[in-house]
C-alpha cells in the first residue's frame, strides 16, 4: 500500500508538492482510504456565492463550455469553484457509476483540502 494508515509516505515516489498537501492531509485527520465527507452549502447560500464571484464566474462558464466542446466524449467533469472550495457549477458527461459521484460534484458542495483531502 503506497500510502500507510498512519500517514507514512514513502519519499522516493512522490514529489515534495504532493507529499507536503498529503502530510497537510493526514495532520487533518483525513484518511486517504475513506470516501470524502459530502458537505454542502445550503441553496440560498449557494445563490450569493454565485452572486458574489459575477464577474468570474461568466468567465469561467465561457471557458468551461469551451473546454466541454473540446473534450466531449471522454466521460469528464469540468467544476469551478471561489477561493473557498465551495463548487459554484458542474458540467459533466453522463458517468456510468454506482456511487454518488454526481452529488458528490455538484454545486454547493464544499471540496476544499481540509475537508476532501487531495
Amino acid at each position: 500500500m503506497l500510502i500507510a494508515k498512519n500517514g507514512v509516505l514513502p519519499s522516493d515516489l512522490f514529489r515534495p508538492e504532493i507529499r507536503t498537501s498529503w502530510e497537510r492531509c493526514f495532520k487533518l485527520g483525513l484518511d486517504p482510504h475513506d470516501m470524502p465527507r459530502l458537505d454542502m452549502v445550503n441553496e440560498s447560500a449557494l445563490v450569493q456565492l454565485r452572486e458574489q464571484n459575477e464577474l468570474v464566474r461568466r468567465l469561467a462558464l465561457i471557458e468551461m463550455g469551451n473546454l466541454h466542446q473540446q473534450i466531449a466524449g471522454s466521460n469528464f467533469i469540468i467544476i469551478f469553484t471561489n477561493r473557498d472550495g465551495i463548487i459554484l457549477d458542474e458540467i459533466s458527461e453522463d458517468i456510468a457509476s454506482p456511487d454518488t459521484t454526481a452529488s458528490r460534484t455538484a454545486p454547493g458542495n464544499i471540496w476544499s483540502e481540509d475537508i476532501k483531502g487531495t
